[in-house]
């Protein structure tokens, strides 16, 4: 082969050669780690001392409004060093496994009507061992002085009652047009799980209600015989994360994924 025909081989090798001797060389790897440590994250408390934290919500004010699945809901000052007594009139939960209080979230016009909508898991029927439980949503005022409910009126129950209380979904949103929404899990156990690509239960769906409770007339399967007129989308696992664009009124999830580890 001729000379110049191998100089274009020998020429890309030296510079992979050499960039590897630059990139190798301790000058750059000292400097790569401090670019690293520049673009970290900065990580402080903002409050502590709360049991089991699930759920949030910024007030207009700045104060935080905070949920602890034992069923307890707090007030943060907006410093993050002021944590309140247990807001009184929060309903009893279901209080196990992944259940209890679970999200929080304000209306639209909350400067104006104070009104908040609370996600949980309710205990049903009356006996001593962990039973059945309905994840249901509420909505409810919260009074002037943030220490207590008023109002307080249930809008959205899961039925049938379900056994376990895993794979809950339970994260709440709602937008600006008067709508509100709900994810609720496939609940883990098999004969549950297998119920997400049904329309005649709850399982694995998203739902969407007025504010008020009321079901919307174009929801996708308000006219179907048999389906639950609340579903908005199916077929899901464990939607923990929900967020309203707040210009399309586009609803954005985010859930478990299948395959372990999550």
């Amino acid at each position: 082969m001729a000379i110049h025909a191998l100089l274009p081989a020998f020429m890309a090798c030296s510079m992979l050669a050499a960039t590897a001797t630059w990139a190798a060389s301790p000058d750059s790897a000292r400097e790569a780690r401090e670019a690293e440590a520049a673009n970290a994250p900065l990580l402080s408390d903002y409050s502590g001392e709360l049991e089991r934290p699930w759920g949030m919500e910024f007030m207009p004010d700045g104060r935080l409004l905070v949920t602890e699945r034992p069923g307890r809901l707090r007030v943060i000052s907006a410093d993050g060093r002021e944590i309140s007594p247990a807001v009184q009139g929060v309903p009893q939960v279901d209080y196990r496994d992944l259940g209890g209080l679970l999200d929080v979230t304000i209306d639209p016009a909350f400067v104006r009507n104070r009104v908040i909508y609370l996600s949980f898991t309710k205990k049903v029927g009356h006996g001593a061992g962990p039973g059945l439980n309905s994840l249901t949503v509420a909505r409810a005022r919260l009074s002037d002085d943030a220490t207590h409910l008023e109002r307080y009126r249930v809008i959205f129950k899961q039925t049938p009652a379900v056994a376990n209380g895993e794979n809950l979904g339970g994260r709440l949103a709602v937008s600006g047009d008067g709508y509100l929404y709900l994810t609720v899990g496939d609940r883990y156990a098999p004969q549950d799980r297998m119920r997400a690509q049904s329309l005649a239960y709850y399982q694995g769906k998203t739902v969407r209600v007025r504010t008020s409770g009321a079901v919307p007339d174009d929801n996708p399967f308000v006219h179907i015989e048999g389906a639950r007129p609340e579903i908005w989308s199916l077929g899901h696992r464990n939607p923990g994360g929900a967020f309203v664009h707040p210009r399309t009124h586009q609803l954005w999830i985010s859930e478990h994924g299948p395959q372990g580890g999550d």
